[in-house]
C-alpha cells in the first residue's frame, strides 16, 4: 500500500478513536447493552472465530471501549465509576502500546483514580511493561505512572526513550514533568535532580523539533539558572527571543538576563533589565521574580520605579498599594498580580 493510503489510514482511525471516545456519552441504554454484550461474546468466541479478521475485531473492541469509557464519564450512578475503571483497565490490558489520542486518555486517566485503583492500574502497567518492552508501552507505562511515582515514571521513560531516540514524545513527558516537580518541591534534593532532568530532557526534546519551544526553552533557562549554568541560561534566553514568535517570549529572556545579571553581581545590567518596558510586554512570572531578587539585594529603589513604569499594567490601586509597602521596606506580594 502506498505511503500516502497508510498515512491517511492511520489519520483516519485516529479519527474514529476520537470521535468514539467524545460521542460515548450520547449512547443510550440499549447501545451500551450491546456494545457491553458484545465485548462479553469476544471472550466466548471459539479459536476459529477469534481468528477470522482478528486486526478487524482488535480494532472495534478499542472503539467500543472507548465509546463505553466515554460513556461511563458522564454517569452520575453510584455504578458508573466502577464500569469506567473497568473499560480503562481494558485498554491498558489489551492496547497498552497506542498512541495519539488514546495515549492521551490512557496518561490523564490517573489523576481520577482513587489510590486503591491508582496501585491496581500501575501493577498492570507493570505487567504490561515487562511482557511488552516495547516504545510505545514503556512510554504509555511511564506516562501514566508520571502524576503520582516520578522516580518509576522516569525509569520507563527513559527505557522508551534509548529504544526510540528519534520520538520526542518521551523526553518531552521526562522534560515537562521534571520541570514540574522542581516548581512545587520543598526538598532540595529532589529539586535539584528535577531540574537536571528538566535541563537534560529538555534540550532533548527542543534538538528533536519540540512542539512548544517557548516552553522548553524557559523551562531549560529557569533550571539552568537554579542550577547555575549561567552560559545556558544565557543561550535559552537569546534561543527564546529569536523565535521572535510573541512579544512575551521576548520579555522572559530579557527578565532570564537580569537574573543572570544580578547572581553574577552585575546590579547594574539586572536593574537596567528590569525597567525595560517594550510594545507588547505584560505581567510576567519571570519579570517579577526578578523584581523580587533584587529587592532581596537591597535594589528597593529600583523595584519602586519598576512599579512606576509598570503602573498602567499593574493598575492605579495595585501600584499605589504597593508603592506604600515599598516605601515602608516590605516586598509586595508580586503573586497578586495576573500572571
Amino acid at each position: 500500500m502506498p505511503r500516502e493510503s497508510i498515512k491517511e489510514r492511520e489519520d483516519e482511525e485516529e479519527r474514529a478513536r476520537a470521535a468514539a471516545y467524545t460521542l460515548g456519552k450520547e449512547l443510550n441504554d440499549k447501545q451500551v447493552e450491546w456494545l457491553e454484550m458484545s465485548l462479553e461474546n469476544k471472550a466466548e468466541e471459539s479459536e476459529a472465530q477469534a481468528q477470522l479478521d482478528i486486526e478487524e475485531k482488535k480494532k472495534q473492541e478499542l472503539i467500543s471501549r472507548l465509546e463505553l469509557l466515554g460513556y461511563y464519564q458522564f454517569q452520575t450512578n453510584a455504578e458508573a465509576p466502577s464500569h469506567w475503571f473497568r473499560h480503562l483497565l481494558g485498554i491498558i490490558e489489551n492496547f497498552p502500546n497506542q498512541s495519539g489520542y488514546v495515549a492521551s486518555i490512557l496518561m490523564n486517566s490517573s489523576g481520577r483514580l482513587s489510590s486503591e485503583q491508582f496501585i491496581q492500574a500501575s501493577a498492570l502497567w507493570q505487567k504490561m511493561a515487562q511482557e511488552m518492552p516495547e516504545p510505545n508501552v514503556l512510554g504509555n507505562a511511564g506516562a501514566f505512572l508520571i502524576w503520582r511515582d516520578l522516580k518509576e515514571a522516569n525509569r520507563l521513560l527513559e527505557q522508551a526513550h534509548l529504544l526510540e531516540s528519534d520520538n520526542v514524545r518521551w523526553p518531552s513527558h521526562l522534560a515537562l514533568f521534571n520541570f514540574m516537580t522542581y516548581k512545587r518541591t520543598t526538598d532540595q534534593s529532589l529539586k535539584q535532580e528535577a531540574a537536571k532532568m528538566a535541563v537534560k530532557y529538555g534540550e532533548i526534546t527542543l534538538a528533536l523539533g519540540s512542539h512548544t519551544p517557548w516552553l522548553d526553552l524557559e523551562h531549560v533557562g529557569e533550571c539552568a539558572l537554579y542550577l547555575n549554568d549561567f552560559d545556558k541560561a544565557i543561550k535559552c534566553a537569546d534561543n527564546l527571543e529569536n523565535l521572535n514568535i510573541h512579544k512575551a517570549h521576548s520579555q522572559t529572556a530579557n527578565a532570564l538576563r537580569g537574573l543572570v545579571f544580578s547572581r553574577q553581581n552585575q546590579p547594574l545590567l539586572a536593574v537596567a533589565a528590569l525597567h525595560k518596558l517594550e510594545e507588547g510586554y505584560g505581567i510576567n512570572s519571570m519579570t517579577f521574580k526578578l523584581a523580587q531578587e533584587l529587592f532581596n539585594l537591597g535594589e528597593i529603589e529600583a523595584v519602586k520605579d519598576f512599579v512606576r513604569i509598570y503602573e498602567a499594567k499593574l493598575g492605579s490601586k495595585r501600584h499605589l498599594e504597593w508603592l506604600e509597602l515599598l516605601e515602608t521596606g516590605k516586598l509586595p506580594d508580586f503573586s497578586q498580580a495576573d500572571f
